[in-house]
C-alpha cells in the first residue's frame, strides 16, 4: 500500500497544477474576449464617425461656426466692458 500513497500524491498535485492552467487559461479567454468586444465596438463607432463626416453639409456647417464666433466675439466685448465696471464709476 506505500507504493499507492506515493503515486497518489503527485497525482494529486498534478490535478491542482491543471485547476491552476484551467484558471489562468479561463483569464486570459475572459482578457481575449473583452478585447475583441473593445474593437468591435471601436470599429463600429468608426464607422458611423466617418459616415457623418461624409454626410456633412459643408455650407451649413460654415455658416454655424461663423454664427457661433460671432456670437462669442460679441460675449468676449461685453464680458470686457461688464468687468471694467466698478460701483465707483457711478458715483
Amino acid at each position: 500500500m506505500p507504493r499507492l500513497s506515493a503515486v497518489g500524491i503527485p497525482l494529486f498535485q498534478g490535478g491542482e497544477d491543471v485547476n491552476l492552467k484551467q484558471t489562468e487559461l479561463g483569464g486570459r479567454m475572459n482578457s481575449v474576449e473583452s478585447t475583441q468586444a473593445f474593437l468591435e465596438d471601436s470599429a463600429l463607432y468608426s464607422k458611423e464617425i466617418r459616415s457623418q463626416l461624409q454626410d456633412i453639409d459643408y455650407a451649413e456647417a460654415i455658416s454655424t461656426l461663423s454664427f457661433q464666433s460671432f456670437v462669442l466675439q460679441a460675449a468676449q466685448q461685453s464680458f470686457a466692458r461688464v468687468s471694467q465696471l466698478s460701483l465707483f464709476d457711478r458715483l
